[in-house]
C-alpha cells in the first residue's frame, strides 16, 4: 500500500508557501505580498501566511502564530524562502518542516520557479 504522502497530486495548481522574516521587519506585508504576485503570475496557488496571520488578534502568541502557519504549509506541495530566511527563527523552522515532510523548497535569490500544473 502506498502511503498517503506519495500519492499523485490531484489535478490542479500547486500550492506553494511562502516563508521568511516577519519577527523584527517592518516591511513582512509588502514583501510576501510581492512574492504572492509573482508566483501567481507563474501558475502557483498561494498560500501567504504573513497575510493570514495579520488577521489575527494581537494577542496571539508566537506559538500559536508558528502553530497556524505549520497547518498552512501542510497544505502546499512546495515552499518559497524569501531572502533573509536564515535569519528568521520562524523561517528556519518553516524551513525544517519542509524538509521533514519532502518538500521542494525553492529559494528567492535563485530566481522564480516554474511549476508545471496538471489542469
Amino acid at each position: 500500500m502506498e502511503h498517503p504522502r506519495h500519492k499523485r497530486r490531484k489535478r490542479g495548481k500547486m500550492k506553494i508557501y511562502i516563508s521568511g522574516a516577519v519577527t523584527g521587519t517592518t516591511d513582512y506585508l509588502e514583501r510576501f505580498a510581492r512574492a504572492e504576485e509573482q508566483l501567481k503570475a507563474q501558475g502557483f496557488e498561494v498560500i501567504n501566511p504573513a497575510a493570514v496571520n495579520a488577521v489575527l488578534p494581537r494577542s496571539t502568541a508566537y506559538g500559536q502564530y508558528m502553530a497556524m502557519s505549520r497547518v498552512m504549509l501542510s497544505f502546499c506541495d512546495c515552499v518559497f524562502m524569501l531572502n533573509g530566511w536564515e535569519n528568521s527563527r520562524g523561517a528556519k523552522q518553516e524551513f525544517a518542516w519542509s524538509v521533514l515532510d519532502s518538500k521542494q523548497i525553492y529559494f528567492e535569490k535563485y530566481g522564480l520557479p516554474e511549476v508545471t500544473n496538471d489542469d
